[in-house]
């Protein structure tokens, strides 16, 4: 344990703490009021106001803490009036307070933060403080409260003093007594003159006092004179003075009444007139109870007041007033009496704090926590609070409290220290997400409880700066009951698929017309049948599909497939539906490689086309289009993060309402339950296609208004083959469209220029493709003469064949589009490289528009 230094102003300091007078007084809800707040902002359960005398710190006010003093030497407050603010997060690891008696014994203090109560002269006399049993941290915010409360404490101290140093100024001006000395000069004039008549004869006695008549009188008169000059010169100063004292009482934040023994109103400052409603001159020596007091509490004051004693002050209470506008207010009290100069009491000062708002909201907190405590009581999960360390702060366990392990052995501990290292590590992770992202993470996790494995869920929301709340619930049924629906609704398809299939053959046959001629009634009645086998066929597939892909039995076959293949199929397959409702398909694609299963993509891609052609008006059109991703990581176009693949097919329907961009993609939900009937469908086909998205590692969503059409969006990862074909990807300033050069696309009539890198592998290949679509094509190689023939010629575009490591191809851009002549003609840019970075992204980054 560590000695904290003395302060290099100690003897001034102890002497501004003792002239205060407020060491070893009594109680005073002001303080009081103060800790419980500070306990209440830190969420803590001790805190102090804390006066570090010679050799001892003695508490004027405490919450949470059976002591009213500790010695100074193991006080933790020593150290912090050396400094505005101490705070140690785990005092087991400061040396100053490790082997400390109330860090190692009782109270086991682990967490302390302090502030100095500094006054405006500059000398600490004590702190108020926080504790906790367990470590902590606290947030900006909380340290910032600290340090008002702190403020208001001392405002409290330095008002005790101001008010005890005014008390008799404000009150004893009582000028009778200054005249005593005039008085007894006047008697002792007057004696004397009497000696000096007794005793003489008639004549001598004629002539003594014929001859005092005037002098005498005129000395008197002049005494007189004297004494009223200087009982007004007194007067004046009186006077000032009491204005001061009422300037000084009327600046106090607080109430201030003075109250002579008879309880009547003597002094009444400006925050009594604002909160009551009543001037000073309507009160001044009225009985207070009679304006102020409940009718139930007025005879329990004149009680008080019919038996005063010095030994009953100073005092604290708390009480209602009643205002002029017939408002109640709760008045938080600390009294204090002036005795005459025989002990007896003479007034009484009365200083007060509304309290009303304070206490309406400290009883709708307590509700509220009530309500939350009985709430949280009936909820059958565990609920932890953990901070970015994974220490546990708290901990409320489920009702079954047999299932989990208790507090006790988990208070200041670590995940790491209660759970096995693969759970800890587990958690730990979606803890560091949540803090991260601030986003809800939700996991699954299995335990061995009582000899059962058990299946939980948990779901980590943020709770506080640097903290986490965990809820833990046993899914363990749940999850038995899912598991039972799926393998009866599996059950029930197979046994329907046989029979169905039978039954729609035999239907189909009927209605060929080979078994026997039909009338046109009983063809009606026979397609209708055709048709809603067909679904209910469609019903019980999708249903086995989406089981197999939820329970992993689904068999896939990945192969390096291309996205522009698929589309292009797509499209094909879902003409003939678009045609018959009138629909427009446009299809754009990059010609980019994924690895996946081309089946269940084209499955995917059917679906979304389906419901796009269904639900759009006749005359629109759908619309898809494909463009590269780069990863928000990306910083270096020599990253080895592969881009994504992000697809767009987007109608012109009537929109999604923002309820339902989630639930769509859930079984059997549709956006209006009139569509299964009026469009077809099963419910099911957005979540198998949200499966087998998921299953590629891709993701699947949409973005909708009402009114205006939707937007689902599919991202898949690119493939990671060495193989990859080479992509031409073409900006024009003018036209701002992708132009994919793939030999369906006619560059017929195309004047262009390439420059080639001499250790080009595939420039030939491309050279003679373009001359074969009847293209100008001339040839250069270097920068400069690009630039020189574009200039003269204005070709069609440039062509550039980048990715060459000993080609500084990014300069290269540079210099071709900061040359004014060829700012407007198109770059096209061929590379073998797409993997290695985005060549949009690098393009515009040297300033192409397009």
């Amino acid at each position: 344990m560590v000695d904290a230094p003395l302060p290099a102003n100690e003897s001034d300091r102890l002497q501004a703490l003792h002239q205060c007078k407020i060491l070893d007084t009594a109680g005073d809800c002001r303080f009081d009021d103060i800790v419980r707040l500070a306990a209440q902002i830190c969420d803590v359960p001790i805190a102090l106001v804390g006066l570090v005398d010679s050799d001892r710190q003695w508490f004027k006010a405490n919450v949470g803490l059976a002591l009213t003093e500790v010695a100074r030497n193991i006080a933790f407050c020593s150290h912090t009036i050396g400094q505005s603010l101490l705070i140690v997060p785990d005092t087991l690891t400061d040396s100053r307070f490790a082997d400390n008696p109330l860090v190692i014994g009782k109270p086991f203090i682990r967490f302390y933060a302090g502030v100095s109560l500094l006054t405006s002269e500059g000398y600490a006399l004590g702190t108020l403080c926080v504790l906790d049993h367990v470590p902590r941290k606290l947030s900006f915010q909380q340290t910032e409260a600290l340090q008002i409360l702190s403020q208001q404490a001392t405002r409290q101290i330095e008002l005790h003093r101001s008010l005890t140093d005014l008390e008799r100024t404000a009150i004893e001006s009582r000028p009778i007594k200054r005249l005593q000395p005039f008085w007894q000069r006047i008697v002792f004039g007057l004696g004397a003159i009497s000696a000096l008549v007794i005793g003489i004869d008639a004549q001598s006695k004629f002539l003594l006092l014929a001859a005092l008549n005037t002098g005498v009188l005129f000395s008197i008169s002049y005494l007189f004179r004297q004494e009223m000059v200087k009982h007004r010169q007194m007067e004046n100063e009186l006077e000032q003075e009491r204005d001061f004292s009422t300037a000084v009482l009327d600046t106090v934040g607080a109430l201030v009444i003075v109250l002579n023994r008879q309880g009547e109103i003597i002094r009444f400052n400006n925050r009594c007139v604002q909160t009551t409603g009543y001037t000073f001159e309507s009160v001044r020596l009225r009985p207070f109870w009679d304006i102020f007091l409940p009718s139930e509490e007025i005879e329990s004051a004149k009680a008080v007041f019919s038996d005063l004693r010095a030994g009953q002050f100073p005092n604290a209470y708390e009480n209602y007033w009643l205002t002029k506008a017939g408002e109640r207010r709760l008045i938080a009290w600390s009294n204090t009496a002036l005795l005459d100069t025989k002990g007896a009491i003479e007034y009484i000062i009365g200083t007060g704090i509304d309290i009303t708002a304070r206490r309406q909201a400290e009883l709708a907190l307590q509700k509220s926590e009530t309500t939350n405590r009985a709430l949280l009581e009936l909820i059958p999960d565990l609920l932890i609070r953990l901070n970015r360390d994974g220490t546990y702060l708290d901990f409320l366990s489920a009702i079954d409290k047999a299932k989990f392990v208790s507090f006790d052995k988990t208070q200041g501990k670590t995940v790491y220290e209660c759970m096995p290292p693969e759970f800890a590590q587990q958690r730990m992770h979606y803890v560091e997400q949540a803090l991260k992202t601030g986003e809800m993470q939700v996991y699954e996790f299995q335990l061995q409880i009582a000899g059962e494995l058990r299946t939980q869920e948990a779901r980590i929301v943020v709770s506080g700066e640097d903290e986490v709340l965990v809820i833990v619930r046993d899914i363990s049924d749940r999850i038995a009951i899912e598991q039972a629906k799926d393998e009866f609704i599996s059950t029930v398809s197979h046994e329907l698929r046989t029979p169905l299939t039978s039954l729609r053959g035999s239907l189909g046959l009927l209605l060929t017309g080979r078994l026997g001629n039909l009338t046109s009634k009983g063809h009606r009645m026979l397609e209708i049948a055709v048709n809603n086998t067909d679904r209910l066929i469609r019903l019980i597939n999708d249903i086995l599909d989406l089981e197999r892909l939820e329970s992993n039995q689904f068999t896939f076959y990945p192969q390096s497939c291309n996205i522009a293949d698929l589309l292009r199929q797509a499209t094909e397959v879902m003409q003939p539906m678009a045609e018959k409702a009138g629909v427009t398909l446009s299809s754009s694609s990059l010609s980019v490689n994924l690895h996946a299963d081309p089946d269940r993509l084209l499955q995917v891609l059917t679906n979304l086309l389906s419901n796009a052609i269904k639900f759009s008006p006749p005359g629109s059109t759908v619309q898809l289009t494909t463009e590269i991703q780069l990863p928000l990581s990306r910083c270096s176009p020599f990253s080895s993060d592969p881009p994504s693949l992000l697809i767009h097919i987007q109608d012109q329907g009537r929109g999604i309402p923002a309820s339902k961009l989630e639930t769509i993609f859930g079984r059997f939900q549709q956006v209006d339950t009139s569509d299964a009937r009026q469009k077809g469908g099963t419910g099911l086909g957005l979540a198998i296609c949200r499966s087998i998205v998921k299953q590629h590692g891709g993701k699947i969503w949409v973005e909708s208004d009402l009114g205006r059409g939707s937007s689902f969006y599919l991202s898949l990862p690119t493939a990671e083959t060495k193989d990859r074909k080479t992509s031409s990807v073409g900006w024009s300033a003018d036209r701002r469209s992708n132009v994919l050069l793939d030999g369906e696309q006619s560059a017929g009539g195309w004047q262009l220029i390439l420059m080639r890198d001499q250790s080009s592998t595939h420039f030939d290949t491309l050279q003679a493709l373009l001359e074969k679509q009847n293209c100008q094509v001339t040839v250069v190689a270097s920068v400069k003469e690009a630039i020189a023939r574009a200039a003269v010629s204005q070709p069609t575009a440039i062509l550039l064949d980048l990715g060459n490591s000993e080609t500084d191809d990014w300069e290269l851009l540079t210099l071709l589009k900061q040359r004014q002549s060829i700012e407007n003609i198109p770059l096209i840019i061929s590379t073998v490289r797409l993997r290695n970075f985005s060549l949009k992204y690098w393009a515009q980054w040297v300033g192409f528009t397009n």
